[in-house]
């Protein structure tokens, strides 16, 4: 049915009567607060993965379907997939139908790689019940008929598999709604029986009705009932009838505040507290004018009889259609065609009745509170009313009120089509004619172009599906234009961060199109594949190729740019970085505009500019890449881009922008709302760490880490995870949380094979802060094979800032071990690495490691520049802190003039554990000395574990003894 929504305009002596029963109020949901919570409860328990089954029973009437549809709602809300199927009292059914209509709808929307993907093995039976299956996958082999019992067993585990695959890939999980199970077929009732054996694990509730009056203790609803009753995880939810307060407080929600006590017992008592009975009678009697004064008040009593208490909700309206004249009723009828809202203007031009007329019907109508007359148009007063007008019209008679109506729609706003370009769509749809079904698809398209513009993405696919179907029935010529159509829907996929529907649009699209059109398909998918997240790399590298290949030959530099772009993402996802900058630099410097938007295909630019240490490069790239992305609203490129555009902000130690980018990026992603966007919001946070950890703020890091661990695994969104695993160990390792550390590089490492894309990436990342972990603990020698192992990847790699990080830590393991030489020349090559970066931080930390050890005035100077350098780029409440971190606290220090060249100390103890030595032997607290030497109480600690490690000490009388021994004290 088409929902239309005109603007409304108001009626000149339109009149209203008294209470409309359907105020905004009269749909609030009244009483059933425990059992929502109870059912809220079991839901929170199977999105932790403790699948199960609710039954809820109850006799007709009391509630069951509403209370569902509350709950089913509450849990769209929350982000779990809802899929709802019912059982029918109506001969000739099919077994399975409920199930068969819960999975129906999925199944013909899913993309053919996730419909695949969902299905695994279990196709050919799942094709038995589902024929949509057996359409869209022509090639699969249908399995046999469904006896004997060993193939039955076959078929039931694989509508368990599909379930739970649906529910896996959604998230947080599947909601299973069967309603009506006293309808249900002996079949439907076993493979129910079946799937709730396979819950345990999954998140996946499944949510039943039924009626539990006139149930036979034989019947095969009892029978099944029983079994499950045994099962673990099955929860009973029998509703009883509204109290009396529950019944008052649904009377206030109806009809106002103070309703008499008599009406509440009234009712109470005739209706026995079955809610839907309560409901129905209330707007007979209210349009009846049996429950109000003319005043508009509450009466003080009522008397219902028999016939005031129908079985069905249709003989209310039907009663209440009854009062009004045959053209009243015909004129409703035309409105119920329009839709539940609708306008004066265009139902008076549908109607052709003079105005006079029809404002007389429009009266008549409002006055047996059938229509709703508001300033801003009319309205039914209930859908219900509609739907039963809209039944009592032949098909004919429907088709051609569609078309009246979309005829009139044309004429009336010819001039600005755009607001009525979804209803066009919908009433030639649903007229039935050749032509008709033309302009449908021409309206379609046009509505979708309208609706993504108006960044509604959700109804924009709605609308490009609908015209995707006409052309498919449509023949050959319609067909030639769907390569546009499905590229169109796959642009708003990606905006709806579906990235996997949207590749499988461009792939049929690719599969139809031809030359340059080819071409612009090919290079769409091979964006779309190289997206984050969930990249396929294979699919984006074959496209972009081929958009190669295609381009020369209809020479098209400008698609040929582009898709060397995309070759060159490819490369940087597999961490080929110095081939990745070939490709970019290669298209960038063409200078031709490609056809789609450049910043897309030049969106991993900035990054590798930022990798290989040309900071101020990517600082310009990134910059254009988030503004352009902001100048079309591409919602998932300007998150994506502000992202690296942060990292690179970062490495200039420009934090301030650095922080209110990532803030800009974490803020668009939470307002997006899509379930898809919840991966490249943990992404966000994860980069978001670089600010901290250049600023040593391990606390602030540490804390920025977890959150993206935890969004990462809900997603599991494992390139982040690992990211903010090797950002976590870094900070253990620096706090001298040694233990934790090493937990955390197992754990990390163990994920290594879940990431499609990085992974020399993360190689380097981890061989630096393996060699660093060891430095901390003491371990020397181990420092040096670690430290010069990730020295020679990173520099394999071109990673300057784990070059140089590592080459550090090699140098200061040289030094310890009596090399002093040797360390001092790796100590002075890392702050070489790092110089041309221009990053102040890493300077910062190379130089204060060479500065412990070797005291240079020019070095010195250049040290303080970076720390004030850093500290003009912090707001206040920052500075301090980073002013008492240890990198600074060394070069505040060592000062602007050296000091004489350092002693080397016995068994290579550094010259800040020399410190601590003294002040230990002197008795001080390990309070008493961090506070002496201005650094922390976990620094000093760290310091005492590594030199004890050192000299073999058990404690302070034996570092004592040997601070005496050696005359250090």
């Amino acid at each position: 049915m088409i929902a239309a929504c005109y603007p409304m305009q108001s009626l000149p002596g339109t009149k209203t009567s008294g209470r409309s029963p359907d105020s905004p109020r009269a749909g609030s949901f009244v009483g059933r607060t425990r059992e929502l919570s109870t059912l809220a409860a079991q839901l929170d328990d199977a999105g932790r993965g403790k699948g199960g089954v609710v039954l809820v029973s109850g006799e007709p009437g009391i509630g069951k379907s509403r209370l569902l549809n509350e709950f089913s709602q509450r849990a769209q809300k929350g982000g779990w997939l809802v899929l709802t199927g019912h059982a029918y009292d109506t001969e000739g059914m099919p077994p399975y139908l409920p199930f068969i209509e819960a999975l129906q709808e999925h199944v013909q929307t899913l993309s053919l790689e996730d419909l695949k993907s969902q299905l695994g093995d279990t196709a050919p039976e799942v094709g038995l019940l589902l024929p949509e299956v057996v359409r869209r996958l022509p090639g699969i082999s249908l399995g046999p008929a469904l006896e004997p019992q060993g193939e039955r067993y076959r078929l039931f585990e694989s509508i368990s598999k599909l379930l739970v695959a649906i529910a896996r890939h959604a998230f947080p999980g599947l909601l299973l709604c069967l309603e009506d199970l006293q309808w249900a077929d002996q079949a439907t009732l076993r493979l129910l029986d079946h799937v709730s054996r396979r819950l345990a694990s999954a998140p996946l509730l499944i949510v039943a009705t039924y009626r539990d009056t006139g149930l036979d203790a034989g019947s095969p609803l009892a029978n099944t009932l029983e079994r499950l009753a045994r099962r673990e995880g099955l929860l009973q939810v029998e509703l009883t009838r509204l109290t009396r307060d529950e019944i008052a407080a649904m009377l206030m929600v109806l009809g106002g505040p103070n309703p008499p006590a008599t009406i509440v017992d009234t009712f109470y008592h005739e209706t026995e507290g079955n809610p839907f009975f309560m409901r129905t009678v209330f707007d007979y009697l209210s349009r009846t004018g049996r429950v109000f004064d003319s005043a508009g008040s509450w009466q003080t009593a009522i008397h219902i009889s028999d016939t005031d208490v129908p079985n069905n909700a249709r003989l209310v309206v039907e009663r209440s259609l009854e009062s009004v004249s045959e053209e009243c009723r015909r004129i409703l009828s035309i409105a119920a065609v329009v839709g539940r809202s609708f306008n004066y203007e265009l139902l008076s031009a549908v109607a052709d009745l003079d105005e006079a007329t029809l404002l007389d019907l429009i009266d008549e109508a409002v006055a047996a509170n059938l229509l709703a007359s508001a300033p801003q148009g009319i309205s039914f007063a209930h859908e219900l009313i509609r739907q039963t007008l809209f039944a009592g019209l032949t098909q004919p008679r429907q088709q051609v009120l569609h078309l009246r109506i979309a005829v009139a729609i044309e004429d009336l706003y010819a001039s600005d089509l755009d607001p009525y370009l979804a209803d066009l769509a919908g009433h030639y749809g649903s007229a039935g004619t050749s032509i008709a079904l033309d302009k449908t698809a021409t309206y379609s398209i046009r509505a979708g172009d309208y609706a993504a513009r108006q960044f509604a993405f959700d109804e924009a696919l709605r609308l490009y599906d609908m015209a995707l179907a006409v052309m498919e029935s449509r023949g050959p010529a319609q067909r030639a234009t769907m390569p546009e159509v499905l590229v169109k829907r796959a642009q708003v996929l990606v905006a709806l961060a579906r990235w996997p529907d949207a590749r499988g649009a461009l792939e049929a699209a690719a599969a139809q199109a031809i030359g340059e059109e080819r071409a612009v398909v090919l290079l769409n998918l091979a964006g779309a594949a190289l997206a984050p997240p969930g990249l396929e790399i294979p699919l984006g590298r074959a496209s972009a190729q081929q958009v190669v290949i295609l381009a020369r030959e209809c020479n098209r530099p400008d698609l040929e740019a582009g898709a060397t772009a995309l070759l060159a993402e490819c490369d940087l996802d597999e961490g080929k970085i110095g081939s990745s900058l070939a490709h970019f630099d290669e298209a960038y410097s063409r200078g031709v505009d490609v056809r789609l938007p450049k910043h897309r295909q030049f969106l991993g630019y900035p990054r590798a500019l930022y990798w290989v240490g040309r900071t101020d490069e990517a600082v310009q790239r990134g910059h254009d890449t988030v503004t352009a992305a902001r100048e079309i609203k591409d919602v998932i490129s300007d998150i994506v881009a502000c992202t690296d555009y942060g990292l690179a902000l970062t490495a200039a130690g420009r934090y301030r922008e650095a922080t209110e980018t990532f803030e800009h990026a974490n803020a668009r992603a939470l307002a997006f709302g899509a379930p898809g966007i919840r991966a490249l919001r943990a992404r966000v946070i994860s980069m978001s760490c670089a600010v901290p950890m250049a600023l040593f703020d391990y606390a602030l890091a540490e804390a920025l880490a977890e959150e993206s661990r935890v969004l990462s695994l809900a997603e599991t969104f494992w390139a982040s995870y690992v990211s903010s695993g090797l950002d976590l160990m870094v900070v253990y390792v620096r706090r001298g949380e040694h233990d934790r550390a090493d937990a955390m590089a197992i754990e990390t490492e163990q994920r290594f094979h879940l990431v499609e894309a990085h992974l020399p990436l993360w190689v380097v990342r981890l061989a630096a802060a393996r060699a660093e972990a060891a430095l901390a603990r003491g371990n020397l020698r181990e420092a040096l094979v670690l430290s010069g192992q990730a020295v020679e990847v990173a520099q394999a790699l071109g990673r300057p800032k784990y070059e140089a990080i590592s080459l550090s830590a090699r140098g200061n393991a040289l030094v310890r071990t009596g090399k002093k030489n040797a360390g001092l020349a790796d100590l002075r090559q890392a702050i070489e690495v790092v110089r041309p970066t221009g990053d102040p931080s890493l300077f910062l930390r190379a130089s204060s490691a060479l500065l412990t050890y070797d005291g240079d005035d020019d070095l010195a100077a250049e040290a303080h520049r970076a720390v004030d350098r850093i500290l003009a780029d912090l707001p206040e409440d920052r500075k301090q802190r980073f002013e008492a971190t240890e990198p600074v606290q060394i070069v505040r220090g060592i000062g602007t003039s050296a000091a004489a060249p350092r002693d080397i100390y016995p068994d290579a103890l550094s010259e800040r554990e020399v410190a601590v030595l003294r002040l230990l032997a002197s008795g001080r607290s390990n309070r008493e000395i961090a506070t002496d030497l201005v650094i922390s109480v976990r620094t000093v600690e760290r310091h005492i574990t590594n030199l004890y490690g050192k000299i073999g000490a058990r404690g302070r009388a034996d570092a004592t003894t040997y601070a005496l021994k050696q005359a250090l004290v």
